[in-house]
């Protein structure tokens, strides 16, 4: 699956891809098995990104996404992907495997998603902050005395 990485723990699809009804799909299978059909005020891992605060969303669908480990993450040539190699951004495209779960806990019935693996597809653009730049030591002002405050 071709997506777009928002940050770790988010995916975003565009609302026109065939993608989103399979992923909406998996999700209503298994909400429906855990809770006998009984699926009202279950929440979803899965949201219309229309409805999100941030305006980079607009326009897809964010899949959210947790993993107590890190998941198995590999280029094209399935060799493996470091956070050193710096490949993998807020902005690139990325093939992925998830696992899909629906349960009762204290926070009510959920449905959610596991990332259990990843593969660098391509770059793409940057979601969210560009980044910036860093300052000019000389930014911060006059010279540093011994009789700082703090």
């Amino acid at each position: 699956m071709e997506i777009a990485l928002a940050n770790t723990q988010h995916f975003l699809f565009q609302k026109q891809i065939e993608m989103v009804k399979i992923v909406k799909d998996a999700i209503d299978r298994c909400v429906d098995k855990a809770f006998d059909g009984q699926t009202r005020g279950v929440r979803s891992c899965l949201s219309d990104g229309d409805d999100s605060d941030n305006a980079d969303y607009f326009g897809y669908y964010i899949l959210k996404s947790k993993n107590s480990v890190r998941p198995t993450v590999v280029d094209m040539k399935k060799s493996p992907i470091t956070e050193r190699d710096n490949l993998i951004d807020s902005g690139c495209y990325v093939n992925t495997i998830i696992s899909i779960s629906a349960f009762d806990c204290k926070w009510g019935k959920l449905a959610t998603c596991e990332l259990r693996g990843v593969q660098y597809v391509k770059p793409g653009q940057t979601f969210g902050a560009s980044g910036g730049q860093a300052c000019d030591p000389d930014d911060f002002g006059g010279e540093v005395t011994d009789d700082v405050p703090f």
